[in-house]
């Protein structure tokens, strides 16, 4: 297949408020990128193609692609230029400009210098199955039926109507299913906007670590105490169901 020669005459650009700076420490770990300050904006070089199309760059708010060719900023996909590349910045690495603090938790939000929404977006990485959510009615003839052996590696609690059921290999009962990171239980085919921040949020939600932390697709969560979780049986399904 012949190659686009455009691409090898491109370079890709991003500005950022500095105001909204933080934004960046999603990617910090692009350790290839350069960070340069003109007056409330910064300029961000570096990226690759596949970089500007990812969902970490996209989820950043305030963040403005650019294709830069002759030195001539172009917005991604348009064909006249925006401005002039500026002249004479001063370039440094990103990890140099960002200095990632965390200010007092509210809600599900957490401080990285300003206020940062904590929240889960569809994500197409692939995960295993860890915990399910179901109905207790739709789960009862599976467990009644189920041989003793298949049980054993299950812990389980009641959520009110329904029951979750937490270990591997998840039981095979329609439902809601999770993945596990850290002590956080996400929904399959989700994941945290900052997932490399996922042992800072958890922290943040519960310090003392002793629950687990059961997340909805609307961003919101459910606090699991761990000491309620139990081992799955016949019997304890039945005295909690009845």
């Amino acid at each position: 297949m012949a190659e686009n020669a455009t691409d090898h005459l491109t370079a890709y650009y991003a500005q950022i408020p500095v105001a909204h700076k933080e934004g960046l420490g999603s990617i910090r770990h692009w350790q290839q990128l350069r960070v340069a300050q003109e007056g409330d904006l910064l300029w961000i070089k570096g990226f690759t193609k596949e970089q500007i199309q990812s969902k970490e760059f996209k989820w950043i708010p305030f963040l403005q692609a650019y294709e830069c060719r002759a030195n001539l900023l172009f917005r991604i996909g348009h064909l006249v230029p925006e401005r002039r590349l500026p002249a004479s910045l001063l370039w440094n690495p990103v990890e140099r400009l960002l200095n990632v603090t965390f200010n007092n938790w509210n809600h599900n939000y957490f401080g990285i210098g300003e206020q940062v929404p904590v929240s889960i977006i569809p994500s197409e990485k692939e995960t295993d199955a860890f915990a399910l959510l179901c109905n207790t009615v739709v789960a009862a003839p599976y467990i009644f039926e189920s041989l003793k052996v298949r049980l054993d590696r299950i812990q389980w609690l009641m959520l009110e109507e329904r029951a979750l059921f937490l270990g591997t290999p998840v039981l095979s009962i329609p439902g809601d299913t999770f993945w596990k990171q850290g002590r956080h239980l996400i929904p399959t085919g989700y994941d945290f906007v900052y997932g490399i921040l996922q042992e800072i949020i958890a922290k943040k939600i519960d310090a003392p670590g002793e629950n687990w932390i059961l997340w909805h697709t609307d961003s919101t969560y459910t606090l699991i105490p761990q000491s309620s979780v139990k081992p799955l049986s016949i019997s304890s399904f039945r005295l909690s169901t009845i």
